[in-house]
């Protein structure tokens, strides 16, 4: 496959910003009007205008996605119609939230329809809509799984309840069971076959058919020191690192990080503010020169609950694993290993059924080695996209499956900022770069 740098890029991108900028605007004059009008020119600016009337607040939707064949985008507006569901109120009464519609937007035209309506997102019997935190959608889109009752862990909020819209039937049902306690579930997502729902809950994965509603429990081993399909406060702090494991293609494994933190010691944090005692929170942080959390990644399938660990090298709690992907459909995962100096990235294609690896590329820098996340898998071309600055810009790169090509597709000297999209089939690649 042969990829082509688009021309003018710096243009295109100047363009492209003008469209979204225009599509936002035409977004936002759909948004209700609950919000004060905003104050004359000659009015003074005063605490209670910004804080209290919000009378400077952006009207945004909220939660723009695009459709996965680009012919539109959805967002979340708020709405004042609905006699049926009650808005969202503080403990004296005040109005703090309306009920949001999910609507679709032609970008060509901004012609808006309503796809989801706030009375589709009221469980039966209840007379407030969920308040939605995130969304998705099944690939077909006939399923919408809404993640509400958030609560935060370390710096966001990552856990909360998940429901299930059936779009066709109108169906709505909470994820977890009856066992599942509120604002138990983390990081739930669709299958790629749209058949199931896998999410973590207590530190283990499971996965819940979205035909019958049986819930199986992938992992079992969950423990004070040690959690599967998501990650410490070391992770997340050093790797941005939250949501961690990845339905396969065919829907039939899930590669996950399992993470042993026995070997760091605690630090305590002591809450003064919140209550009348202080309370003191422990985590497992490793100072400098001490022992870090051990990491793994593995591959367990849905039907036998067999995990295959990838056979990475090195001691565990000496090495990081920041990042991990599918590639080569569901056959191989693609490991980043990070030495604990941080100037040497490795990474391994992994075989799912045996977990032998095999090197596919090295990035080394004299003082620190970034990690990226823009590694897209090329079906066409049996390779996968990869920014490195080993040219002393940072560019992108097409890796074949065994590292043995390795080609700059962005050659000039400029920097790239953002990978945005492939378009393997019209053979094109889409980023934003500094010049």
């Amino acid at each position: 496959m042969n990829l082509k740098q688009p021309h003018d890029w710096l243009q295109a991108t100047e363009v492209l910003s003008i469209i979204v900028l225009l599509l936002l605007t035409g977004a936002c004059t759909r948004q209700s009007h609950h919000q004060q009008p905003a104050p004359e020119a000659d009015q003074m600016l005063t605490l209670e205008a910004i804080f209290k009337d919000h009378s400077y607040d952006p009207i945004v939707p909220g939660q723009i996605r695009w459709l996965e064949d680009g012919s539109g985008y959805t967002a979340l507006e708020t709405v004042e119609e609905y006699q049926e569901v009650e808005p969202e109120r503080d403990e004296e009464g005040e109005i703090i939230k309306w009920p949001e519609d999910i609507v679709l937007y032609d970008p060509a035209t901004l012609q808006r329809s309503i796809l989801i309506s706030a009375l589709q997102l009221t469980p039966p019997g209840a007379e407030k809509a969920l308040t939605v935190d995130d969304y998705s959608w099944s690939e077909d889109r006939s399923k919408l799984l809404v993640y509400t009752n958030s609560v935060k862990v370390w710096r966001t909020k990552s856990r909360g309840d998940y429901w299930m819209l059936d779009v066709v039937s109108g169906d709505l049902w909470q994820l977890g069971g009856s066992e599942a306690k509120e604002s138990s579930l983390q990081f739930a997502k669709f299958s790629p076959d749209a058949s199931q729902v896998a999410y973590v809950r207590e530190d283990n994965i499971y996965t819940q058919s979205l035909d019958d509603r049986s819930i199986e429990q992938l992992t079992s081993d969950a423990s004070d020191s040690l959690i599967n399909g998501l990650f410490d406060w070391v992770y997340e702090e050093e790797f941005h690192a939250k949501d961690g494991f990845r339905w396969s293609p065919d829907s039939k494994m899930i590669a996950y990080w399992q993470l042993d933190t026995s070997a760091a010691q605690d630090f305590l944090i002591i809450n003064n503010t919140d209550g009348l005692y202080p309370e003191v929170t422990a985590f497992p942080y490793p100072k400098v020169g001490e022992e870090n959390p051990a990491a793994r990644v593995g591959v367990i399938s849905v039907d036998s609950k067999q995990t295959v660990w990838a056979k990475l090298p090195g001691v565990a709690k000496d090495m990081y694993v920041p990042r991990m992907a599918w590639a080569n459909g569901s056959t191989h995962i693609l490991v980043q290993q990070l030495n604990r100096k941080q100037d040497t990235n490795n990474v391994y294609a992994v075989d799912v059924d045996s977990g032998e690896l095999s090197s596919v590329l090295v990035e080394r820098e004299q003082e620190f080695v970034e990690v990226y996340d823009d590694v897209s898998w090329l079906e066409q071309a049996n390779a996968f996209t990869w920014i490195s600055e080993r040219s002393g810009w940072r560019h992108i790169y097409r890796v074949s499956a065994n590292g043995d090509s390795i080609i700059d597709l962005t050659p000039g000297e400029f920097d790239i900022t953002e990978m945005k999209s492939v378009d393997e089939a019209g053979g094109w690649l889409y980023f934003i770069a500094s010049p």
